[in-house]
């Protein structure tokens, strides 16, 4: 019962907390939406795929280990604690100072005022976002629920008071807004670590050591995870490129609305993925599997009514919130909805995986599921048009689940060989000393 309510409550808590995040940046896209022009929009929608593609890697380079090897004893230590702490500064440190020169390049080379001071605002933020997530990613592995909401209550209200002081008085640009979004981390964050430093110890050998481990286990964890963002990071250039900014920015708004799904899903799966790896350790494969239909039960039945109510009232939803031009693409709303109901099941059963330590099995569902879409999105943009993208991603969300269930399924067989093997080993050894 004790351990019912504990789930229970990190689930509320956990939901709140993606709720309040993903809430913020579909108020922003919101307000961007209705104060800029659609070609700005698109400016903005593609500049954010790259921020997007750098959080996924340090999620899987840095977060992803964290949370497979910080409950096993051997790593439950300080030192390891301060390790992936310098690990995540050295990165997040290292994108700044590549954005910064990317800058440069761009200056020299004369670019346009305003595209120029868009990435370096976005050079500047990004180091700051990247340190809230890992913050993030650590209250969650350790069920610090409650310390986390607060935190980015106090983020989310700073950058939200912010922007709409600049919607309000009409002053709203894109390098304003990358801007409020990166310093509204910097006190949050640092209280957060000043509270936390004590948990934290910093040895050099260890830094090291530690990361030559963890990049063992996540290089293909990231390698997958590459691919698996790539239709999400390529299509909405293919669709620049192919079809206009203007067309860009209607893809990225209504990613941006379907994105509200999100915020349910990894709410609930990020209660659930920690407590999947601590069933295999405690309950076996049988508790893992459990732990994975729950987390389909909670998720699945939401996201069909979600991609019924895009189907009757997509173009109101879009009309109203970001502008009557958007109000027409509501078709492409109820599409990416169901591409994020095809890809959702991948992610879960990737749970599985990673609690496994099968990193490589998971890099195969997210190549394939990466392959059909870009491919199908090459074919289908081209004749169909703008909806071509939504369809190519919901081919690919299928391909991507099947095949990681697959490797699940067989994953966890060769687990329970491994361990009852190793079990009649012990058993033996017993019997011969006695």
């Amino acid at each position: 019962m004790l351990r019912s309510k504990e789930t229970l409550l990190h689930g509320v808590l956990s939901l709140a907390d993606q709720v309040l995040v993903s809430g913020s940046s579909f108020v922003t896209i919101a307000l961007i939406s209705q104060s800029c022009s659609a070609f700005h929009v698109g400016e903005f929608a593609l500049a954010w795929t790259i921020v997007a593609l750098i959080r996924t890697v340090q999620e899987r380079a840095i977060a992803a280990p964290y949370l497979a090897f910080t409950y096993r004893p051997e790593f439950s230590r300080p030192s390891y604690r301060g390790s992936v702490v310098s690990h995540q500064m050295f990165f997040a440190l290292s994108c700044g100072l590549i954005g910064l020169a990317i800058c440069l390049l761009l200056l020299l080379t004369g670019i346009e005022r305003g595209v120029l001071s868009l990435s370096i605002s976005l050079a500047c933020a990004a180091p700051f976002i990247l340190i809230r997530d890992q913050m993030r990613a650590v209250c969650t592995a350790d069920s610090k629920f409650a310390k986390l909401l607060i935190i980015d209550i106090c983020i989310v209200a700073t950058q939200l008071t912010g922007i709409l002081l600049l919607f309000f008085l009409g002053r709203i640009t894109l390098a304003r807004i990358n801007g409020i979004l990166g310093i509204a981390c910097m006190f949050p964050i640092a209280y957060w670590f000043l509270q936390s430093r004590s948990s934290f110890a910093f040895e050099w050998k260890s830094i090291a050591s530690d990361w030559r481990h963890n990049w063992r286990y996540s290089r293909w964890l990231v390698v997958a995870r590459m691919f698996g963002i790539a239709p999400f990071f390529l299509i909405p250039w293919f669709v620049a490129l192919s079809l206009g900014l203007e067309k860009a920015g209607a893809f990225g708004n209504c990613m941006n609305l379907v994105g509200l799904s999100q915020m349910f899903i990894m709410g609930v799966n990020n209660m659930f993925q920690p407590k999947t790896v601590r069933e295999l350790q405690t309950s076996g494969t049988k508790g893992m599997f459990g732990c994975i239909r729950l987390t389909l039960i909670t998720i699945l039945p939401v996201l069909l009514l979600v991609s019924i109510a895009f189907f009757f009232l997509g173009d109101f939803a879009l009309g109203l919130i970001y502008g009557k031009f958007y109000a027409d693409y509501g078709w492409i709303a109820f599409l990416m909805s169901v591409s994020t109901l095809a890809m959702t099941c991948s992610v879960i059963y990737g749970n599985g995986l990673a609690a496994l330590g099968a990193s490589k099995e998971y890099f195969r569902g997210e190549f394939l599921g990466s392959v059909v879409s870009i491919l199908f999105a090459l074919l289908l943009v081209p004749r169909i048009g703008l909806q071509g993208a939504p369809m190519a991603l919901v081919l690919g969300g299928l391909a991507a689940s099947i095949t990681t269930w697959g490797s699940l399924k067989k994953r966890a067989q060769l687990y329970d060989e491994e361990i009852l093997n190793a079990n009649f080993a012990s058993n033996r050894v017993q019997k011969l000393a006695v």
